[in-house]
């Protein structure tokens, strides 16, 4: 049944050669099972593509709520005997290069690895959709270090992730995680104004630190914030989870 949702972890330049340039397939959202047919047309850091038809932008349309977006979403890139763990935005932009299929311009898929266009850095919310996708979000968690955890916090509050935000959390009860999945849908996005200063933390069982945020509104408000995380793990050997973020505006 795993095999029939989710899709298999593959490198970018693995899914490149899968996926060459000119390459038709089908891209399927795991979250609602709407699938539609693109090309692939361009693209070195990562595949930029394009829906075939009218018909293939509409149902693309559809998976956004009917706006676009460059919100990412975890996908399945289904090729003629394949299955690969991908994650695309929905936002057309740039080069065109297919008539009347209602889209002007690209979109982006990346895989695992794939990097920007104009950073050539790899995104980190493009990377943990990859791992949803392929269902290994439980080998990312018990694997990351405390600051990837806090990382991905942000990431799920973006992007509306309510499983990775409870993933985060150590008690999926508390109080706290419901604040946050209420919040989510009241901001239009949230994102890192700094860089955590990374302590060392291979020898101890708990850790906090601070995160400086912008948080999004309505009407183009913006509140600065600063997140300051505690962390615990049960042992060495467990994962980190959050049990408690205090907010200062």
């Amino acid at each position: 049944m795993r095999s029939k949702h989710y899709g298999q972890m593959i490198e970018w330049d693995n899914a490149s050669t899968l996926i060459p340039k000119q390459a038709k397939f089908k891209v399927i959202d795991l979250e609602t099972g709407l699938s539609f047919n693109v090309q692939r047309r361009a693209g070195s850091k990562h595949a930029d593509v394009q829906p075939l038809t009218k018909e293939d932008t509409a149902i693309m349309k559809q998976i956004y709520n009917g706006a676009w977006s460059w919100r990412r979403k975890a996908i399945i890139v289904q090729t003629e005997d394949q299955r690969l763990a991908a994650s695309m935005h929905g936002m057309p932009h740039g080069g065109d290069g297919i008539p009347d299929n209602d889209f002007s311009g690209h979109f982006c898929i990346h895989f695992t690895g794939s990097s920007t266009h104009g950073s050539g850095n790899v995104d980190p919310e493009h990377q943990l959709m990859v791992y949803k996708a392929a269902g290994k979000l439980v080998d990312y968690f018990n694997e990351a270090s405390p600051y990837q955890i806090a990382d991905a916090f942000l990431i799920a509050l973006n992007l509306k992730e309510p499983q990775i935000l409870k993933m985060s959390f150590a008690d999926a009860k508390d109080p706290q995680l419901d604040y946050f999945l209420k919040e989510k849908d009241r901001l239009k996005g949230i994102r890192k104004r700094s860089s955590h200063v990374d302590k060392p933390f291979s020898g101890v069982l708990a850790l906090e630190f601070p995160l400086e945020v912008n948080m999004y509104r309505e009407n183009n408000r913006v509140d600065k914030a600063t997140f300051t995380f505690q962390m615990i793990r049960g042992s060495l050997l467990e994962p980190w989870t959050i049990t408690s973020i205090s907010m200062v505006s």
